[in-house]
């Protein structure tokens, strides 16, 4: 009975060991919300292909900002596609306020899916662009090979209610009307590692001793 005991305490004893270990985690922020809860979404299903026709939003940060997500947002279930040549993100430069030339594309794969507002929304990592502050960028998801449709905005709070529009590769068309409203996305930092502070860290690896320590002298085992 005594050796049952002991590996009892042992198998505890690891337990609360790690749980007094600092637990990391991954997290991303939003840094740049044109989610759904931002305006009055548009519902109406945008074409949005690389061949055919997409869409860019401008962007502007007040301070140089690192981004490393996106977030699309869809009344339509797209869990069918996500292989990592379905969907392109690009980030053009500004040229005299219209979209310029691709400072950054990528072909992804989206790496998590959940609901918002009743949208199908989709998160998607991409190596870390720095964004300069004061500079104006433009931003857009697209499909490659099938049309995963853009949705709207209307009445956003310094919004234009208009998107940049592509008929075609990477080469800028012209704005779309203003009755079209403004794209709904969001971009997010880079995930990094988030792991808790130094006191709370102590206070948790204090318990564990406590926990490990009242069973030893209730057992009365060698641990």
């Amino acid at each position: 009975m005594a050796h049952k005991n002991v590996g009892l305490i042992r198998t505890v004893s690891l337990a609360v060991l790690l749980a007094g270990v600092s637990q990391i985690t991954a997290s991303a922020a939003i840094v740049w919300d044109q989610g759904p809860e931002t305006g009055t979404p548009v519902n109406i299903n945008w074409d949005n292909d690389i061949v055919s026709q997409s869409f860019a939003e401008q962007v502007t940060f007040a301070s140089d900002t690192v981004v490393g997500g996106y977030n699309f947002f869809d009344n339509q279930d797209l869990s069918l596609h996500n292989g990592v040549a379905d969907f392109r993100l690009r980030i053009f430069s500004d040229a005299s306020g219209q979209p310029g030339s691709v400072i950054y594309s990528g072909d992804l794969a989206y790496t998590s899916a959940y609901t918002e507002d009743g949208f199908s929304a989709y998160h998607f990592d991409f190596g870390p662009q720095t964004l300069l502050a004061g500079v104006q960028y433009w931003v857009g998801m697209t499909g490659t090979d099938f049309d995963p449709s853009q949705m709207t905005l209307y009445g956003l709070a310094g919004g234009d209610s208009r998107m940049a529009q592509f008929n075609g590769g990477d080469t800028f068309s012209y704005f779309t009307d203003p009755a079209v409203g403004d794209q709904m996305f969001q971009l997010t930092g880079a995930r990094t590692a988030s792991v808790p502070d130094t006191a709370s860290t102590g206070l948790l690896f204090s318990l564990s001793m406590g926990l490990l320590l009242g069973l030893r002298r209730r057992f009365g085992a060698r641990v």
